[in-house]
């Protein structure tokens, strides 16, 4: 999907995650950023 592709640059370049991870969790929680913010949170203190 073309929306996706920004959605998933915007993720990476904004929590500074891989294009797959970005991707999935695009995925999964679709354009509700605050949801995609919270998420990216926790894969990054994962790490």
């Amino acid at each position: 999907m073309k929306g996706e592709d920004a959605e998933v640059r915007h993720v990476v370049e904004t929590h500074d995650l891989s294009p797959a991870q970005a991707r999935e969790l695009v995925r999964r929680h679709g354009n509700d950023w605050r949801k995609i913010d919270e998420a990216a949170k926790s894969y990054k203190d994962s790490t």
